[in-house]
């Protein structure tokens, strides 16, 4: 009989919450969910072995971000002549991890504590960000996902910057971490760019979609 930790989550079969308990285990200290265990740890087995392996392997390629498929491992496991199907997750470092239809928000990042699989607050979002992006502003990412290439293409041209720039302009990445978001380009030797810096600094309402 098998038991449940912080490290060990049973499922009795594969549904969509199953991609939450994947992402805290990445986000947290890694783990192991095993599927065709009843909550008590008595294995009851899985009816398709290689359905639920392809159901769950297809989920977390195509539902979870970053991809944190490199830091999985799927097997089958046969306890008292039932099949049960493993899938091992190390802590990954991309964290925060994120269910791809939610974004970086507490909806969409989820944790270990204790046996539970939580949604993670706010400011343990922010830690994580911190922790694997640094404190460097180019390099981390906003809880703001609702970015729109529309709405920076308005306000650029607001700056004076001609369509040629525009279309060298690459949004890397936006990044909330106090009052002011800041904005990373690529055009190359451009003093253009960066004499609107400034400009692109005071426009806070640039990252929620607003004028």
């Amino acid at each position: 009989m098998f038991v449940e930790n912080q490290t060990t989550e049973f499922k009795r079969e594969f549904t969509d919450n199953t991609r939450k308990t994947v992402i805290a285990f990445a986000n947290t200290d890694g783990g192991r969910l095993i599927i065709g265990v009843e909550d008590d740890g008595t294995p009851c087995g899985v009816d398709d072995p290689d359905g639920t392996m392809q159901k769950l392997t297809s989920a977390i390629r195509d539902s979870i971000k970053p991809d944190v498929t490199l830091f999985t491992a799927c097997s089958f496991l046969t306890v008292e002549g039932k099949t049960l199907v493993s899938l091992d997750i190390q802590r990954g470092t991309s964290r925060p991890y994120y269910l791809a239809g939610k974004g970086i928000r507490p909806e969409g990042v989820y944790i270990r504590q204790g046996t539970s699989t939580v949604p993670a607050s706010e400011t343990a979002i922010l830690g994580m960000i911190r922790e694997t992006s640094g404190d460097c502003y180019e390099n981390a990412r906003s809880l703001n996902q609702l970015l729109t290439f529309e709405k920076a293409s308005v306000f650029l041209r607001r700056g004076d910057l001609n369509s040629g720039m525009l279309k060298s302009v690459r949004l890397a990445l936006s990044v909330k971490m106090g009052p002011i978001p800041i904005w990373v380009f690529s055009y190359r030797n451009s003093a253009r760019i960066q004499q609107k810096l400034q400009y692109l600094k005071a426009a806070p309402k640039m990252c929620s979609g607003t004028g």
